[in-house]
């Protein structure tokens, strides 16, 4: 009876995962040296590489699966995995400004350690972001502070 209880949940999760898996393949980087953020290309995946961690190393707080996020820019969208949990919203952006204090999608499975709440912390805090001049690295900024600091994952 119990796992009757959980089919939904199950169904839900799975159905969620196979949507984030219809973004495009092809994205062409249009940068250029010296562009503002709002000019770069965003589109793409990105894997969490830094975020503050007061208790400890990037390492121990992620040991398992790394955070990454995804942006569709023609479509207004946002997808990626907490180490954890999968997430999904619209995307909220204007030339640097970005936000995700909006609505956002998400799995609800139990995780361990702190990963995911800092990671979903500093997302809800980021207000603007910047972009490497050669389109490979992506960092989310609050006011003049460093949250989270990402790189472009291989298509």
């Amino acid at each position: 009876m119990v796992f009757m209880k959980k089919i939904p949940v199950i169904i839900f999760a799975a159905l969620f995962t196979l949507s984030a898996c219809n973004t495009p393949k092809n994205t062409s980087a249009t940068t250029t040296a010296g562009a503002d953020a709002g000019n770069m290309e965003l589109s793409g995946a990105w894997e969490l590489d830094f975020v503050p961690n007061p208790s400890g190393t990037f390492e121990e707080l992620y040991s398992g699966k790394k955070p990454n996020i995804s942006f569709n820019e023609k479509e207004g969208t946002y997808s990626g995995h907490s180490s954890c949990n999968s997430f999904r919203g619209k995307l909220e952006k204007d030339k640097d400004a970005i936000s995700f204090k909006g609505d956002m999608m998400m799995t609800k499975m139990a995780c361990m350690g702190d990963g995911e709440k800092i990671f979903l912390e500093n997302l809800k805090k980021i207000n603007h972001y910047s972009i490497s001049k050669d389109g490979n690295e992506l960092t989310f900024i609050q006011g003049d502070i460093v949250l989270m600091h990402f790189h472009k994952m291989a298509q």
